[in-house]
């Protein structure tokens, strides 16, 4: 450890307090632990990382009105910090036409002529994606092997799903109150 426990608490309550918006980041997976399950296609953890940012994250929505912005595994940790669980392996869960698509290689994943992390998806309408793009569909390029299990989201939760990949209906972006 870097920083004792009493030392995380003051520096998170510092980025707290100074800071209106919290952008969480790519990376490693997250333990399936922090969401009740064991490990059955999850790699690259990193716990630690897992504990600190899950931390960080609900001390900035337990304590502050800031925007909290997650890609990728950000948005998987938020996704987790309300109760989601995670496919933990996108690839082994769907039959995909694309075997590239949702996998964590970094090889062509920004070669567009190959399109091998390129796919639509599909926005939710009156989402803030939506609004933003004003359309329904949008092509990115994403290699996340991992994604919030759509039916763990209850209805009463305060995620809502604003984007999915539009053939298999994986979870690509959330929205939370």
């Amino acid at each position: 450890n870097l920083l004792s426990d009493r030392e995380l608490k003051v520096f998170h309550d510092f980025i707290v307090k100074k800071s209106s918006v919290l952008v969480l980041l790519g990376g490693a997976d997250i333990h399936p632990s922090l969401y009740g399950e064991r490990i059955t296609g999850a790699r690259d953890l990193n716990r630690q990382r897992d504990i600190v940012e899950l931390s960080l994250l609900n001390n900035f929505l337990k304590n502050s009105n800031g925007i909290v912005v997650g890609f990728c595994r950000g948005n998987q940790l938020i996704g987790v910090s309300q109760g989601a669980k995670l496919i933990q392996d996108i690839p082994t869960r769907f039959k995909l036409d694309n075997p590239s698509l949702h996998s964590p290689s970094r090889e062509h994943a920004n070669d567009r002529a190959r399109q091998s992390s390129y796919h639509q998806i599909t926005l939710a309408q009156d989402s803030l994606l939506e609004r933003i793009f004003k359309t329904s569909t949008i092509e990115v390029n994403s290699r996340h092997h991992q994604s919030i299990d759509f039916s763990s989201i209850k209805s009463n939760s305060s995620i809502r799903v604003t984007a999915v990949e539009s053939i298999n209906n994986i979870v690509e972006a959330i929205e939370f109150k």
